[in-house]
C-alpha cells in the first residue's frame, strides 16, 4: 500500500483550495495576454491550478464524507510537480525568443520537445509507482524513485539551461521585446530555488517516506506548500510585467 502520511488539516485543505483560486485569475490573465508563444509555459501552471483546485475540492468533499479520497486523491497530490517544472521551462522558452531574435528555432523546438516528454515520462512513472503501492506491488516504490529522480535531474538541466541564457545575446537586451525576455528570464531565475524546495520535498517524501521529516505538516507547509504557492506568483508577476509581449512578437514579424 501506499505509505502511510499524515493527512492536511481541514483548515490548510480550505486555504490551499481559496489561494488557488485566487492564483488561477493572473495565471489565466497571463494564458490570455501572452498569446501563442507563452502557451506552453502558461497552459501548464494553468493546468497547475486546475489539478490543485480539483485536488484540494475532492479533498475537502473526502472530509466531509468521513472518507480518505482514494487513489484519485494520491495522485493529484503528487503530479503538481511535473506541471510547475513544465510551466518554468515554458516560460524560459518563451523569454529566450524573445530576448534572441537570432535564435534556431527548430533546434530549440527540438530541446524544449525532448525536455517535455522526459518530465512527462518521469510524471507516469510517479503516478505507475502510486498505482503499484496501492495493488500491494513492491516495485510502485522502484518507479517513484526513478520517476523523482528523472525530475530532479530535469531540475538541474533547467537551472544551467537558465543560467547560460543569461548569457547569449546581450546586444539585443536594451529594450523593447528583448526587454520583456530578460524579465521573463529573471522571473524564472527568481522561481528555481522555489522550485527546488518543492522538489526537496516530493523526494524525501518518495526515498524516505516513513522519515518524521516528511511526515511533518510544518515542513510540508514550509517546503512544498508555501514554495509551490510563491514560485506560482513570481511567475505571474513576470507575466504581467510583460504582458504586452505577444503585441510586440506580432511587430518585430510584420
Amino acid at each position: 500500500m501506499y505509505p502511510p502520511r499524515v493527512a492536511d488539516p481541514k483548515s490548510l485543505v480550505i486555504a490551499s483550495l481559496a489561494i488557488y483560486i485566487l492564483l488561477f485569475q493572473p495565471v489565466s490573465y497571463c494564458l490570455w495576454k501572452h498569446g501563442k508563444r507563452g502557451l506552453l509555459g502558461w497552459m501548464a501552471l494553468h493546468s497547475l491550478c486546475v489539478i490543485r483546485i480539483v485536488g484540494n475540492a475532492v479533498q475537502l468533499n473526502a472530509y466531509n464524507n468521513h472518507s480518505t479520497g482514494g487513489l484519485a486523491t494520491l495522485i493529484l497530490q503528487s503530479v503538481g510537480l511535473s506541471p510547475l517544472i513544465l510551466g518554468a521551462v515554458g516560460i524560459l522558452h518563451e523569454a529566450r525568443r524573445a530576448r534572441d531574435p537570432t535564435l534556431n528555432r527548430k533546434f530549440e523546438w527540438i530541446l524544449v520537445i525532448q525536455y517535455h516528454l522526459t518530465v512527462i515520462a518521469a510524471m507516469v512513472l510517479v503516478i505507475m509507482g502510486i498505482v503499484k503501492l496501492q495493488e500491494g506491488a513492491s516495485v510502485g516504490n522502484a518507479l517513484m524513485k526513478v520517476g523523482m529522480g528523472v525530475v530532479l535531474a530535469c531540475w538541474a538541466i533547467l537551472a544551467v539551461w537558465t543560467l547560460l541564457s543569461f548569457r547569449s545575446s546581450q546586444e539585443y537586451a536594451a529594450g523593447g521585446l528583448p526587454a520583456d525576455g530578460t524579465k521573463l528570464l529573471h522571473g524564472v531565475a527568481a522561481a528555481l530555488p522555489l522550485i527546488a524546495l518543492r522538489e526537496i520535498f516530493a523526494a524525501g517524501s518518495s526515498y524516505g517516506p516513513s522519515s518524521s521529516f516528511t511526515s511533518s505538516l510544518a515542513v510540508k507547509i514550509c517546503l512544498s506548500v508555501v514554495p509551490e504557492m510563491l514560485s506560482i506568483i513570481v511567475l505571474s508577476v513576470a507575466g504581467i510585467r510583460t504582458r504586452g509581449i505577444a503585441n510586440k512578437f506580432q511587430r518585430t514579424t510584420k
